[in-house]
């Protein structure tokens, strides 16, 4: 399975590679005083008993069930966000750039800081679901200075020949595949922070 890299904001080189490979590995999309900034929102919410733990499903078959999703989340247009908001506008403008390049309906985008736990994962799984298809690309940027290998919590993505890539969710790195690619969070033994977020037409 390929991934392509892509140094920095660079529209045009994200939308080719979703285009060829359908995920992207993007260093430095944000500046590392950015990052930080959102690092250390992200860190004093948590601790403030901001964030709420996450439901996977939809409708009836909704569920919060720690063993298939473990993460807590905030999103970011929370009125307790104040660097978080800009960081949506920055996805907000990119959705825009993938939107004519790709000729994808993207309307909107919506985002959240996640924090996983020690134990923490998120099953296999598709962000676009058969119920709402509404999500279109994915995106996320981890936040997390230091991380080691065996702090674990790695991004698994499969395409559709079942071959696989894990991605290491060290800090500034962020990662933007096609919404419809199966993906999983394997146990983290450290917490983790991330911010995820989607590219989405609207319902």
């Amino acid at each position: 399975m390929r991934v392509v890299e892509v140094q920095g904001n660079d529209p045009e080189k994200i939308a080719s590679a979703l285009f060829s490979a359908g995920v992207c590995k993007v260093q430095s999309f944000i500046d590392e005083p950015t990052a930080n900034a959102l690092r250390e929102e992200a860190r004093a919410l948590l601790n403030a008993s901001a964030f709420t733990a996450a439901r996977m499903g939809r409708g009836a078959s909704i569920t919060s069930e720690a063993a298939l999703r473990g993460d807590q989340t905030l999103w970011l247009d929370d009125p307790r966000c104040t660097v978080g908001p800009a960081f949506l506008a920055e996805l907000n403008a990119l959705s825009q750039h993938l939107r004519m390049y790709l000729r994808m309906p993207i309307q909107g985008v919506e985002a959240h800081y996640a924090h996983y736990p020690p134990g923490g994962r998120y099953i296999r799984h598709r962000d676009r679901m058969q119920s709402d298809s509404a999500r279109m690309v994915s995106w996320v940027t981890y936040l997390n200075a230091g991380w080691q290998p065996e702090h674990g919590g790695l991004l698994r993505l499969y395409d559709a020949a079942e071959h696989s890539v894990d991605i290491a969710p060290t800090f500034g790195t962020s990662v933007c595949f096609l919404s419809d690619m199966e993906h999983e969070v394997l146990p983290a033994y450290h917490p983790r922070l991330s911010i995820a977020g989607w590219m989405r037409r609207l319902d």
